[in-house]
């Protein structure tokens, strides 16, 4: 990852942030996007590149230029450790999520999405009995279009990582009613086959 960024056409520009937090120090790439107005756009080891753009001001107040070298260990350290630790446990030393068993996505390179597909409005009054509790009365759900590493392409709705086995749970109960109910059915259709031969001539 970091030797990936640099290349003879990027220009990039290392720099450590002067202030240290849980004896860490922030290394971030720039780049020079506009040089009359000097922004720049910044890319972060575990979050790669930035949406907003920077000021050479706003940079300079926080980081000083260094080597690539310099940098390196600095950069590999959050790159390898946002794997699976949050920003507030590497920078704190704890995240008071994870300190009660609860996941914090926050500041991870690599974050879990669960996504609901198939005929979701066949089950819109399982989710929302789910959801209702998390989002209140006015379910909100994100829709969302994907790839996925074999080229199929999904559509479904996002799913808080908190309601997850809860649908789950409420699914399997209502398939299993489903189920129960379509065997009651046929067993009166065993025991009374009049009453389909009845429905069937009606």
């Amino acid at each position: 990852m970091f030797s990936s960024l640099v290349k003879p056409d990027f220009c990039p520009l290392y720099s450590i942030s002067y202030d240290m937090r849980n004896n860490r120090k922030t290394a971030i790439l720039v780049k020079e996007v506009n040089t009359k107005k000097r922004l720049f756009l910044v890319y972060r080891p575990n979050t790669g590149r930035q949406v907003k753009l920077e000021t050479y001001a706003d940079i300079k107040k926080k980081f000083k230029k260094v080597l690539s070298e310099d940098a390196k260990q600095h950069w590999t350290d959050q790159y390898q450790s946002s794997a699976k630790i949050c920003s507030h446990a590497y920078w704190r030393g704890n995240c008071k999520k994870a300190s009660v068993g609860l996941l914090c996505e926050i500041g991870l390179r690599c974050r879990t999405y669960y996504v609901l597909c198939g005929s979701v409005l066949s089950v819109w009054n399982e989710l929302e009995e789910v959801l209702s509790p998390v989002s209140g009365s006015n379910v909100k759900v994100q829709i969302v279009r994907l790839r996925t590493e074999d080229g199929q392409r999904i559509v479904g709705l996002i799913i808080p990582a908190n309601c997850v086995s809860p649908l789950i749970n409420k699914l399997l109960t209502s398939d299993q009613s489903q189920q129960l109910a379509v065997q009651e059915q046929q067993k009166r259709q065993l025991l009374h086959p009049q009453s389909l031969t009845h429905v069937l001539n009606t």
